[in-house]
């Protein structure tokens, strides 16, 4: 089990990374920009959302899922599963391409240990301030800058819920039908099979997560 200390510097770590991408195992495949343009908190969701999207535009005929790992500390993550024929990889924001053996939950672990001991004492000291928004005004701008990280075709909205710490902003989209997803900076984005949509959706999700509402 890692330390909070532990946990802060691996995140450190992976924020500062460069992003490897192996191109003799990857030939034929055809690779989007691999870093995303900007970083929200808690964003992994959105950003393996995009990159799929983005991955089968240049890929036809090819699979991508959002898939949910356990980091070290046991909080969840999400990152792209990507299959085009046989071959199977993982993308994750911060530490790239990985190849996929079998089970996602041990090619991450692996791909995360392999990149930790690249990483050099420099990169891992190196203080990148994640954006930890307090404010209302933080917390929309984070909350626009997610909707910029969805897929293009994506629509979605930016609604303002009122609860009983005060309004709270929320990005609210049904990535397909049948689902719903809310983003907000403090949970990331919570995800549910639910016919819910707008501000039906948006409520729930803040209830779930533990807010009250006013």
């Amino acid at each position: 089990m890692f330390t909070l200390t532990q946990r802060k510097l691996l995140f450190v770590a992976l924020l500062t990374a460069r992003v490897p991408v192996d191109l003799t195992a990857n030939a034929g495949v055809v690779w989007p920009e691999i870093k995303d343009e900007l970083h929200v908190n808690n964003g992994c969701y959105l950003s393996a959302s995009r990159f799929i999207a983005r991955f089968l535009d240049a890929n036809p005929g090819a699979e991508g899922t959002v898939q949910t790992v356990i980091i070290p500390g046991g909080d969840k993550h999400s990152i792209a599963v990507l299959k085009d024929g046989e071959r199977t990889w993982g993308r994750d924001e911060f530490i790239g391409i990985f190849a996929i053996h079998g089970d996602v939950q041990r090619a991450f672990d692996s791909a995360m240990r392999r990149w930790f001991r690249r990483a050099t004492e420099k990169e891992i000291a190196l203080q990148t301030r994640e954006r930890m928004p307090q404010s209302f005004d933080d917390r929309l701008a984070e909350v626009e800058r997610a909707k910029a990280l969805l897929p293009e075709t994506q629509a979605s909205e930016i609604m303002v819920i009122p609860t009983t710490r005060g309004q709270i902003a929320v990005l609210v989209w049904n990535p397909e039908p049948g689902r719903g997803a809310v983003y907000e900076p403090s949970f990331g984005t919570a995800t549910a099979d639910t016919k819910l949509t707008g501000k039906a959706l948006a409520r729930a999700a803040l209830a779930r997560v533990g807010f009250e509402l006013a």
